[in-house]
């Protein structure tokens, strides 16, 4: 997990790592924490996603390709059309409706909490994962995702990421005798599943009769350009909803769980955060 990675780091003074991947023959892979090395890899031009890896992916979204996915001049094309959708105006709108929604999270716990039952339990992730794709559904695809729709999302998404990422890269036979794997014929219904999801959410856009301006949505429907047909279109917005619940949701609920495990983190975090001036 992250602990060990860090142990790692902090054993070898870098948080430039090699590392190996099972299978035969083992991949080498390298892990990066150095946030001024990332960005120099990133910005490099010369830069390449390992096909190798990320070809994976695109399983995911039925065979179809995404930025995620591609390099040089497509993955331009596709990554300038979505990049006004992160201007400093989309951004704080976006945070506003994950505050209001995590404003509502919050008071709905604490009418959870009674004089008979103080505390409860609860899956910190499952409900920071529910926030996030509530929030990002409606800000970057204008669409309100029901709490059935969240639930089978995170089914499937563990379905396709188990089989496709984790598994057949490492036992590359399991493409060849799909059809005799149960774990890979569900992945492959799930994969059916999300990107019917992807083609309702395009289909309830175009039936607006107004949108917002400079939405991810709006950009990749109206740019036939980067994205020609609706299996481009659906992929990336697929591939964003996944990118957003991964990434945003995990990192907070770890950092919750941190924080409750550790409580002098949290009384010190409280204290700082107390002389911030609105």
């Amino acid at each position: 997990g992250p602990y060990w990675m860090l142990d790692v780091a902090e054993e070898l003074q870098t948080r430039v790592i090699q590392t190996y991947t099972p299978g035969i023959p083992p991949k080498s892979l390298i892990m990066v924490g150095e946030s001024s090395t990332y960005r120099a890899i990133l910005t490099d031009p010369l830069t390449k996603k390992p096909e190798k890896i990320y070809r994976y992916f695109s399983r995911i979204y039925g065979g179809t390709t995404t930025m995620f996915t591609l390099n040089g001049a497509k993955w331009h094309a596709k990554r300038k059309t979505v990049a006004p959708a992160f201007s400093p105006r989309h951004i704080k709108r976006m945070k506003q409706v994950a505050l209001d929604k995590t404003e509502a999270w919050i008071n709905l716990m604490a009418e959870r909490m009674t004089e008979d039952e103080p505390s409860f339990e609860f899956d910190v992730t499952e409900e920071m994962v529910g926030i996030v794709l509530s929030a990002l559904s409606e800000t970057a695809f204008e669409y309100e995702m029901s709490e059935k729709e969240k639930d089978v999302f995170g089914k499937d998404i563990e379905l396709v990421l188990t089989e496709f990422i984790r598994k057949t890269p490492v036992v590359p036979f399991r493409t060849l005798l799909g059809w005799f794997i149960p774990e890979r014929r569900r992945a492959n219904a799930a994969s059916k599943s999300l990107n019917a999801l992807s083609i309702k959410i395009m289909n309830e856009y175009r039936a607006k009769e107004t949108t917002i301006e400079g939405t991810i949505i709006k950009l990749i429907m109206e740019s036939d350009g980067a994205f020609p047909t609706d299996d481009e279109k659906g992929a990336q917005l697929l591939g964003l909803l996944i990118a957003g619940r991964d990434t945003t949701a995990h990192s907070i609920a770890f950092v919750l769980i941190e924080l409750a495990k550790n409580p002098n983190e949290q009384s010190k975090l409280r204290q700082s955060l107390s002389q911030i001036s609105p």
